[in-house]
């Protein structure tokens, strides 16, 4: 409010209505965006509107502003004026968040994307990424994870985990879980006749490639073929 001469030398009142600050996505000031946004400026009788972000220096004219650049907590002040008769300041607090969590393989167990388990070996899904996020703390992040139906079956399956932070932005990853045969022994023998030929070779599996070896060798061995068993 600022006074202004009158008729016949009466002093009356100027008044400046104070700006009213809007977004275009309907935030109101101290709540998050996840995208760009525009702050609108009105009043009821302002024909012109000024903001800066330090409440002592509010001298850019604009009666709007795109505000793209992400902050945890940035205050924009503006003011309302006629001519040279201002409002006082009215603030409204940026908070911008567009970046989704970061799901990063933790590579003490992940190797070029898989996981590789043995048969029946036991597993935690929550050691194979690590989540973090540029504004939500960890505790808040939420996480959730497709299904596995475990180690039980040898075989290749996906997990795809999916972050979403406070404001709701969400990242996916999916990494394969090879679960291979069990890490026993499994043994295939195999004996011939044939002289000097004559052999017993002892093959052996480890989870994920065969070895022999040769056991007995010599003259007049029977011929035999066991089948494949657990050692």
């Amino acid at each position: 409010i600022v006074s202004g001469g009158g008729a016949g030398g009466s002093t009356s009142p100027v008044v400046v209505d104070p700006p009213l600050i809007t977004s275009n996505d309907s935030i109101t000031s101290g709540e998050w965006h996840s995208t760009n946004f525009t702050l609108s400026f009105t009043s009821n009788n302002a024909t012109s509107f000024y903001y800066g972000y330090d409440e002592s220096s509010i001298n850019t004219a604009e009666n709007s502003i795109l505000i793209s650049s992400e902050t945890n907590s940035k205050m924009i002040y503006v003011k309302a004026c006629i001519d040279e008769i201002c409002s006082s300041p009215v603030n409204y607090e940026i908070k911008l968040d567009k970046t989704a969590p970061s799901i990063i393989e933790n590579t003490t167990y992940v190797k070029s994307g898989i996981v590789t388990l043995n048969q029946n070996e036991s597993y935690n899904l929550d050691n194979y990424v690590t989540i973090s996020d540029n504004y939500t703390s960890s505790s808040n992040i939420i996480v959730t994870k497709s299904s596995f139906v475990g180690t039980g079956t040898i075989g290749t399956y996906s997990v795809t985990y999916t972050a979403t932070d406070a404001v709701g932005n969400s990242s996916s990853k999916t990494i394969s879980i090879k679960v291979n045969r069990s890490n026993k022994n499994y043994v295939f023998l195999g004996l011939a006749t044939g002289g000097s030929n004559s052999y017993v070779r002892r093959y052996l599996y480890n989870g994920s490639s065969w070895s022999s070896s040769s056991i007995l060798s010599g003259a007049y061995a029977t011929k035999i073929t066991v089948s494949v068993v657990d050692e």
